[in-house]
């Protein structure tokens, strides 16, 4: 499991995850102090991914999926991945 930064999600993007860590049924999110862990959906359909992921969660779910990765972990100290967009916050 890859540990990145919880800059590679916006700042709004990062407190929806916060805010509703149980309650989307597609994916598991348990949230921490520093960030959260999150599974990958196994099935990135174009409905799903495209039209209703939080900005962010697009391409990190793209780039997890590219490398094999079922689970990511967002933490503050976590690595800046070069292939991701980071955001400032």
């Amino acid at each position: 499991m890859p540990v990145i930064s919880t800059r590679h999600l916006p700042k709004q993007t990062m407190a929806a995850l916060y805010k509703y860590r149980d309650q989307v049924p597609w994916m598991t999110c348990a949230t921490y102090t520093y960030g959260a862990f999150i599974s990958v959906p196994a099935d990135l359909n174009e409905n799903m991914l495209y039209a209703s992921l939080l900005d962010g969660l697009r391409d990190v779910f793209t780039w997890a999926k590219k490398n094999g990765y079922e689970w990511i972990r967002l933490d503050s100290a976590g690595d800046t991945v070069p292939e991701l967009p980071t955001y400032d916050w």
